[in-house]
């Protein structure tokens, strides 16, 4: 399964992490506001570096995990851009 990753500071790393281990996760893509942040992640975890959200998407990836504390915006110009995709968006932030 391919994964894409939108947030790589403390949390996403965390994500990262999990999801590399995982048999069923065949490659992982990460993004982030800070290009350094993904960066290190993607070196860390052997994972693809996505210049942005919108490139994420259009890899179009099985699954994304969003890991970001910015408001999920992103999302509704995604679900424009693949109009194919199912999406379905789960917070566990308190917000």
């Amino acid at each position: 399964m391919r994964i894409g990753l939108i947030g790589a500071g403390r949390i996403g790393a965390f994500h990262a992490g999990t999801l590399s281990a995982l048999d069923s996760v065949t490659s992982l893509v990460v993004t982030d506001a800070f290009p350094e942040a993904a960066r290190a992640v993607a070196q860390t975890y052997a994972a693809e570096l996505a210049a942005d959200a919108a490139t994420l998407i259009a890899s179009r990836p099985d699954a994304v995990v969003i890991a970001s504390s910015t408001p999920p915006t992103w999302t509704c110009s995604a679900r424009r851009s693949q109009p194919a995709y199912r999406c379905s968006v789960r917070s566990r932030s308190p917000r």
